[in-house]
C-alpha cells in the first residue's frame, strides 16, 4: 500500500463508497474510522446526486438508479464521476460497501491503491455479480456458506466479516419502560407475515422504520406502526426500554446475521432473535441473547421476557458488553485491515 502499513491506520486517508446518511454503514464505517485516527472521507453512493454522499433519496429513486448503472451509458458516465471523486482524495484505501464494476476497481488499483469491497447485505441482494470479477484486494461477505463456496470453487480473496455495532451511538439509554416488542427495519413480506400473527395473539408490537405498499399489510400498520425513522441514539434508547427487541431474519440470510443484531445487544436491548448457525459463535444464546427458530419458541421467548422484564434487563446489559468487546466497528476494522495486508 504505497509503501505504508495498513494496520498502522492513524493518519492514512481512506475514501469509503456507499450511502452516507446517519446510520447507513458506509456512514458508520467512516466515523469508526475517523475514532481511529485515519483520515475517512465518505463520498456517498455510486449513484450519488450529489458529491457530498449525503443522499436523500427515496427508496424508488434510489432502486432506479442502481438497476440504470448497470446500463453501459449511464454507468460509464456514473464510473467517470466515480473515480474523479475518489482518486481526488488521494487516498491510502478505498473501501466499498457497494459492488463496483470492474474497470472501476481496475483503474484504482492501476493508481497503487488497494480497494475491498465489504458487502453488507444477504444474498438476494447481490444483484449485479461484479465482485467476482473486479479485481479487489479483498472482498469481504458476512455470510459464511458464500465465503467457503468462493473460496472452495473460485480460490478468490474472500473472507469472512460480520457486521458491527458503532458503540459512541449505539449503548445502553435508560428512559421510561416502553410497553410493546419493538420491530426496527423493512417490513418484506416474511417479517410481516410474522407479525401478523404475533398482532393476531395480542403481542403488543411497535414497528419503526419505512412502511409499505402492500395493502395486506395497512390494518397491521395502522394498529402498530409508530411512524417514526429511528437513527442513531434515538435508536438506541428504543431498544434499551422495549419489552423485547424483536429480530427476525430474511430467509436470505442462510448463515449469517443482520447489523440490527450488533445494534440492539450494544444498545443493552432485551433482544430475541432468529436463530443462525453463526449465532453461537457471535453470543451467548443463554445468557446475552434468546434464539428462536420456531414461531412457539418466538411466543414462549416473548412470554418469558415479559414475565421477567428485569432479569432480561440484565440479560441486555451482558449483551452490551459482549457487543462492545467483541463486535466494535474497530474490531472488524482491524481484522479487515489485517486481510488487506496479507493479500497485498
Amino acid at each position: 500500500m504505497q509503501g505504508h502499513h495498513l494496520r498502522e491506520i492513524a493518519g492514512k486517508r481512506v475514501v469509503v463508497v456507499g450511502p452516507n446518511s446517519r446510520d447507513d454503514f458506509a456512514w458508520e464505517i467512516t466515523k469508526a474510522l475517523q475514532q481511529l485516527g485515519a483520515s475517512s472521507h465518505g463520498i456517498g453512493s455510486t449513484v450519488s446526486l450529489r458529491p457530498g454522499g449525503h443522499d436523500r433519496l427515496s427508496a424508488t429513486t434510489r432502486s432506479f438508479l442502481s438497476l440504470a448503472y448497470r446500463t453501459r451509458q449511464f454507468g460509464d458516465w456514473v464510473d467517470k464521476r466515480l473515480l474523479e471523486r475518489i482518486l481526488r482524495q488521494g487516498p491510502d484505501l478505498v473501501i466499498t460497501v457497494e459492488s463496483l464494476r470492474p474497470l472501476v476497481v481496475e483503474r484504482i488499483r492501476a493508481a497503487g491503491i488497494p480497494v475491498v469491497l465489504w458487502f453488507p447485505d444477504h444474498v438476494a441482494n447481490i444483484a449485479a455479480s461484479w465482485m467476482f470479477s473486479a479485481p479487489y484486494t479483498a472482498v469481504f461477505f458476512k455470510e459464511p456458506w458464500l465465503v467457503r463456496r468462493c473460496r472452495e470453487l473460485l480460490d478468490l480473496p474472500v473472507y469472512l466479516l460480520h457486521e458491527a455495532c458503532l458503540p459512541s451511538d449505539h449503548y445502553p439509554v435508560d428512559g421510561p419502560a416502553l410497553s410493546s416488542v419493538c420491530v426496527v427495519g423493512n417490513l418484506y413480506p416474511t417479517r410481516l407475515r410474522l407479525l401478523e400473527r404475533l398482532h393476531a395473539d395480542g403481542v403488543p408490537l411497535a414497528l419503526y422504520g419505512p412502511k409499505i405498499a402492500d395493502e395486506r399489510g395497512q390494518a397491521l400498520l395502522r394498529a402498530c406502526h409508530t411512524g417514526r425513522y429511528l437513527r442513531g441514539v434515538d435508536k438506541s434508547q428504543i431498544f434499551r426500554n422495549s419489552i423485547a427487541v424483536l429480530n427476525n431474519l430474511h430467509p436470505a440470510e442462510i448463515e449469517g446475521v443482520n447489523k440490527r443484531l450488533f445494534e440492539a445487544t450494544a444498545a443493552g436491548g432485551s433482544v430475541i432473535t432468529e436463530d443462525r448457525t453463526s449465532l453461537a459463535s457471535l453470543y451467548d444464546k443463554n445468557s446475552e441473547v434468546i434464539a428462536f427458530s420456531t414461531y412457539d419458541e418466538l411466543r414462549d421467548a416473548i412470554a418469558l421476557v415479559q414475565d421477567d422484564k428485569s432479569a432480561f434487563r440484565q440479560m441486555g446489559l451482558r449483551a452490551s458488553k459482549r457487543a462492545m468487546r467483541d463486535h466494535s466497528y474497530a474490531r472488524r476494522l482491524e481484522e479487515l485491515l489485517s486481510k488487506i495486508e496479507e493479500a497485498w
